[in-house]
């Protein structure tokens, strides 16, 4: 069993869903014979086999299941299924950085820029651009236990103009080594309060619940008012 990505260049507009699967498919379906790979998305695809190497995942020096198939400005890359959670960490933020769409078609989702994309639901907006529309309970908690200093805060906005729930990982977030600094602002200036934790779980949790607006993520940190 495989698992697949494609990337292309970002346009001028929001990609939604819908449109996304239309062009993965497009492109799955074009002859790829003739394809001139472009320099851009030659680089992205390079650095996805290197990152998937560094991590141990190649069988005989080979981290593909298949070819990539690299056009101009787009590719598709097929790998094993023993690479999906590596890859999913690691190629949508690497893609939205360089400038580029990144579909998932096994979970049929698609990562662009936060300013290309307006969303009228709760959406998951991470340290390295990459914003996720509706996240569910398993792109939280990942997105969670994985801050780093690297990758060290992840916002989870809602409808609601300037209500949001943060997370930020250690020093970069003004917390101790190794600990979380989580904040809530509900809509105005001095609603907005902050908790430390040592509990990734408990920030996971609570995040979780936040989005679904039940209120029991109040009540696992002790809270304190921020006075910006």
């Amino acid at each position: 069993m495989s698992f697949d990505l494609g990337v292309w260049k970002a346009g001028d507009t929001p990609v939604s869903v819908e449109e996304a699967t239309a062009r993965y498919h497009d492109l799955c379906d074009a002859p790829g014979d003739d394809l001139v790979p472009g320099v851009e998305v030659a680089a992205l695809v390079a650095d996805v086999a290197a990152h998937l190497e560094q991590a141990g995942l190649a069988v005989d020096g080979e981290v593909w299941s298949a070819t990539p198939s690299i056009g101009p400005d787009h590719a598709v890359m097929t790998m094993p299924w023993r690479s999906a959670s590596v890859a999913v960490a690691f190629v949508p933020g690497l893609a939205v950085a360089r400038g580029f769409v990144c579909y998932d078609p096994q979970n049929d989702r698609v990562h662009q820029h936060a300013a290309a994309a307006p969303h009228t639901g709760p959406s998951l907006q991470r340290s390295d651009g990459t914003r996720i529309d509706d996240p569910d309970d398993e792109t939280i908690e990942r997105t969670v236990l994985t801050l780093s200093r690297e990758r060290w805060f992840a916002i989870l906005h809602t409808a609601d103009e300037g209500t949001y729930f943060q997370v930020g990982y250690g020093d970069q977030a003004a917390a101790p080594p190794g600990q979380y600094a989580v904040e809530h602002r509900d809509g105005s200036p001095d609603r907005h309060r902050r908790a430390v934790t040592p509990d990734r779980r408990a920030v996971a949790q609570a995040m979780r619940e936040f989005r679904d607006g039940n209120g029991n993520w109040e009540k696992r940190f002790s809270w304190r008012s921020i006075q910006l």
